[in-house]
């Protein structure tokens, strides 16, 4: 392998604590090539290749609104789910579906670095809200906000890692997400909750995720394959409301 060949921001022979590649022993190469080879020697061979619809493919959408209902204990349909081309896909067509350029993201300090370079690209105006050991500290948050509609600003988006957070690595407490819940109802914001790494816990479930606490209101949770299967795959899904699924089915966005 050469430097060419290493992921972005990667040297050779280090082991990068700021990027969330899986360890490439758990890529699991003979069965993706046993799958592949199926799908190509099925009657389906050719549906697999041509473009999909935009929700993406309905068994895939059926399969995953079943693990979720089934691991959170939720009662999604079909209609509160897309597929998206992994995360930041989905971080870049939220944001350009609810925050214009001028307008207010808050985001954790630190937080995972492609989410920031996608919003500027968008052009909005980033704000910082502290973190502790525990993650993001809703009394900041509310301080903030405070501040932001004071001045005449009103934040659109709060993007947030809750479940092994990208860099810090902490979980954020059940509590402090419905706190933040309260306050996104109270100011009017939307919780864009990127949870990629849900699956990676080892002991125990991760606790309830925003969409579960806020009963699927003003949040759009993000999930990922590419923690637990392969990310060169690309492939990741986007939960909400029926009707906010719709407006991102509707934007044009990657026909799965």
């Amino acid at each position: 392998m050469t430097s060419n060949d290493l992921p972005q921001g990667m040297t050779q022979n280090t082991i990068s604590l700021l990027l969330g590649h899986p360890d490439p022993a758990t890529l699991l190469t003979p069965e993706m090539r046993n799958a592949m080879q199926r799908v190509i020697s099925s009657p389906q061979a050719y549906t697999a290749l041509q473009y999909g619809p935009e929700q993406g493919t309905q068994s895939l959408i059926n399969f995953l609104v079943e693990k979720i209902n089934r691991e959170q204990g939720l009662s999604v349909q079909p209609t509160n789910l897309m597929l998206v081309a992994g995360a930041t896909h989905a971080i870049d067509m939220l944001t350009r579906l609810y925050a214009r350029p001028g307008e207010v993201v808050l985001v954790e300090a630190p937080t995972y670095v492609d989410a920031i370079h996608i919003f500027r690209d968008h052009q909005v105006e980033l704000y910082a809200i502290p973190t502790d050991e525990d993650g993001l500290i809703p009394s900041e948050l509310e301080k903030q906000l405070a501040l932001l509609h004071s001045s005449g600003k009103f934040p659109r988006i709060l993007y947030t890692i809750p479940n092994f957070h990208n860099p810090t690595g902490c979980t954020l407490p059940e509590a402090r997400r419905s706190e933040i819940i309260g306050l996104a109802g109270h100011y009017g914001f939307l919780i864009v909750e990127d949870d990629v790494y849900r699956d990676l816990s080892f002991e125990g479930a991760a606790p309830a995720s925003f969409y579960a606490l806020a009963h699927g209101d003003q949040v759009l949770s993000i999930g990922s394959f590419s923690k637990t299967l392969a990310p060169g795959l690309r492939l990741g899904w986007l939960l909400g409301s029926a009707d906010a699924i719709q407006r991102c089915i509707d934007c044009g966005t990657t026909q799965m």
